[in-house]
């Protein structure tokens, strides 16, 4: 599948098995995270991957809410037996997943290259 924009909060791609979801916006306010998270579940829903990379580059603040919904898409993914990843995450927004713990609860890769491998060594 082709890299293209999902609504206007993702640009989305399927290669070998994984689906690359990239968050657009620079920030997810309170008011966009149901509207973003219910895409996002969506499109999941739609293309029930197993294996899912959610890239932030270029995102500097999510909601709390938005946060929230990242934590239940990862724990859904797992619970069918799935996996999600997330990378890209910059040093602004770094901050709050670490203030946060959230690498204790998902995880987390420092590049896309980076998530893709770890997929490729949980095969191994």
């Amino acid at each position: 599948m082709s890299s293209r924009l999902h609504k206007r909060w993702f640009r989305v791609d399927e290669t070998d098995g994984i689906l690359r979801v990239a968050l657009v916006p620079h920030e997810v306010a309170d008011a966009e995270s149901d509207a973003v998270a219910d895409q996002l579940f969506a499109l999941v829903a739609r293309l029930r991957p197993s294996r899912l990379i959610v890239n932030l580059a270029g995102v500097r603040k999510l909601s709390s809410t938005m946060i929230g919904k990242l934590v239940a898409l990862h724990q859904q993914l797992k619970g069918t037996g799935g996996r999600m990843v997330v990378c890209e995450v910059g040093p602004e927004l770094g901050g709050v997943f670490t203030n946060l713990h959230l690498g204790q609860v998902l995880t987390l890769c420092g590049t896309e290259q980076d998530a893709v491998a770890s997929f490729a060594s949980e095969e191994r």
